[in-house]
């Protein structure tokens, strides 16, 4: 009995040490599959591409390869990558114009278009220190002297006022004329007055002109253009013989704003040309800009070439031969805006100064004035 009792015992014993060997497969079966489970989930965010990409399904082998994003992801906010079209190949600089708008509709959202389309913010284009801070940068060019200038053409044009002083002048003006050598009145600190004459052609009221002046004893300047030079012979001769000063017209009487530099450079030659081949003088080194248009940089170009930009700051409606001011008028605009140092633009063209300057001057003689040129 006690046999049988110990026989029970150790097939008892191998059953439990059998169970727990069972036993213990089973659990390291389980921890190797978590161990699995484990590694095939950590290699996943490896991968560079986002989880937006839409790419197909996993199939949950760790070695797949890394698929790269697609090009959509690119409608972001990120700046056009390298290999994509150059960012002026479709849209302007920063210093260009924009487009005018199109009312053709957008082939992507507004939004989306705008995050693709903008600049870098470090991409803007910096102010230049040439340039005064109003001048837009689209009308900036280099000239020969490699500057930049505003290319802009503006108009002279005077405010006047009633009050027998300085008329107002375009905002730019001031600071280009000091800049380059500009002027448009002369001494305000004395009663002097300052008569100049454009000269683009003859219609017979030269000589008359000038027989006035003569008569008074007084000198004036005259601005010629290149034709009126060579039509014209004679009448510039006297000119320089009775003690006038003549300046440059330009040849063409073009706008110089709207000129390369070397058309002007050309524009005041020709004219010194054909003066010193009529009178065997030299011009004076002052130009008068044709219909008053000028722009930073023709102002700048006159300077390098050795001339004065002379604008005015009295001036009327005479240069129309077929529609004349009537002799009350030439009157009225000298008595309400004489000032001390004016600057006054006449034309030997028009009929009614050569009828009225003798009194003009008179008028101005009476309010204490003396004349000088310039």
């Amino acid at each position: 009995m006690h046999k049988e009792e110990g026989g029970n015992m150790i097939r008892r014993s191998a059953m439990f040490l059998i169970g727990l060997i069972l036993s213990g497969s089973v659990l390291l079966s389980s921890c190797a599959a978590s161990q699995q489970h484990n590694s095939s989930e950590t290699a996943e965010p490896s991968s560079s591409a986002p989880s937006t990409s839409g790419d197909p399904a996993q199939t949950g082998a760790v070695t797949l390869p890394v698929t790269p994003a697609p090009q959509e992801t690119t409608k972001g906010t990120s700046a056009p990558t390298a290999g994509t079209a150059p960012w002026d190949a479709t849209h302007p600089t920063p210093t260009e114009a924009p487009p005018p708008p199109t009312t053709e509709a957008p082939t992507q959202p507004a939004e989306t278009t705008a995050a693709v389309t903008s600049p870098p913010p470090t991409e803007t284009a910096a102010p230049t220190t040439e340039a005064p801070t109003t001048a837009a940068p689209t009308t900036q060019a280099t000239t020969s002297a490699g500057g930049q200038y505003d290319t802009a053409s503006y108009s002279w044009y005077n405010i006047r006022n009633n009050t027998h002083t300085l008329p107002g002048i375009p905002g730019n003006a001031g600071p280009w004329l000091s800049a380059y050598n500009g002027i448009w009145h002369g001494d305000t600190s004395r009663k002097v007055f300052y008569l100049t004459f454009d000269c683009g052609y003859d219609t017979g009221y030269a000589n008359q002109i000038m027989d006035v002046l003569a008569g008074q004893g007084i000198k004036a300047t005259f601005f010629v253009t290149k034709i009126y030079i060579t039509n014209n012979p004679d009448i510039v001769r006297r000119m320089v013989n009775d003690g006038y000063v003549v300046a440059n017209h330009t040849v063409t009487h073009g706008n110089l704003a709207e000129m390369s530099d070397d058309s002007i450079r050309q524009e005041l030659e020709g004219v010194e040309e054909a003066f010193t081949n009529a009178t065997g003088a030299e011009i004076s080194r002052m130009i008068r800009p044709p219909s008053g248009f000028y722009s930073e940089r023709s102002l700048y170009v006159c300077s390098q070439l050795g001339y004065k930009t002379v604008f005015w700051s009295i001036a009327y409606k005479d240069y129309d031969v077929n529609n004349q001011p009537t002799y009350d008028e030439a009157m009225s605009i000298v008595r309400d805006n004489y000032h001390d140092g004016a600057v006054m633009l006449l034309h030997v063209a028009s009929q009614t100064d050569a009828n009225a300057l003798n009194d003009m001057i008179n008028y101005l003689k009476d309010q204490g004035y003396t004349f000088e040129t310039l």
